[in-house]
């Protein structure tokens, strides 16, 4: 992920800014940049965060196993990637 944005902002004095603006983070995926707020709201709605987490579906508690992991195993992923297709599609078609 980077940070997009005017550079400069309070360099001058040697001191970074600790927060971005609205707008300002993008996320690679596949070699594409994508706007962090359109990425976060598809994972929103597919990880059904608006949901009780005894309400959320199978497959979104697969791929929260999946994005917690920390070394993810094949069969994980395997569970997890119905999910992480429908992430791409989404963020790509947007």
């Amino acid at each position: 992920m980077r940070r997009a944005g005017s550079p400069g902002i309070g360099r001058e004095a040697g001191i970074e800014p600790v927060a971005g603006r609205p707008g300002s983070y993008w996320i690679r995926v596949a070699g594409r940049w994508y706007p962090w707020e359109r990425v976060r709201l598809v994972l929103r709605e597919v990880l059904e965060l608006h949901l009780p987490e005894e309400e959320r579906s199978p497959e979104a508690r697969d791929l929260a196993r999946f994005l917690h992991a920390d070394r993810p195993t094949l069969v994980e992923y395997a569970l997890a990637r119905p999910k992480l297709e429908e992430i791409w599609r989404r963020i790509h078609e947007a």
